[in-house]
């Protein structure tokens, strides 16, 4: 499995972010990012997400069903402007929030 990275902009004057992200959790996209060396997950920055696939078509795939699971929760199309997903191998990222999840 490999970890891809995308960002995006929305173009609306109304914000659907909120289902954006709902639907995009959904298909295993995350608004955080865990880092190497320690239990803690940092926030990305808002319209950044991560995700494990097992390769950058099925990442790309999933990227774009975020779309149409928020367009039916709201009711109302919404305008992707631009995206881009990565797959990284390494990352260095600072983040003002952070979750700690304990096992």
């Amino acid at each position: 499995m490999a970890l891809f990275i995308a960002t995006y902009d929305l173009g609306e004057a109304h914000s659907p972010h909120s289902a954006f992200l709902k639907a995009a959790k959904s298909l295993g996209w995350e608004p955080w990012i865990k880092g190497s060396s320690e239990p803690k997950w940092r926030k990305l920055p808002n319209t950044t997400l991560e995700a494990t696939f097992s390769d950058i078509d099925a990442a790309v795939t999933a990227f774009k069903a975020i779309k149409p699971a928020a367009e039916r929760e709201l009711g109302y199309s919404i305008t992707i402007e631009k995206w881009i997903v990565i797959q990284y191998t390494e990352a260095r990222f600072r983040s003002d929030e952070t979750l700690t999840i304990k096992k």
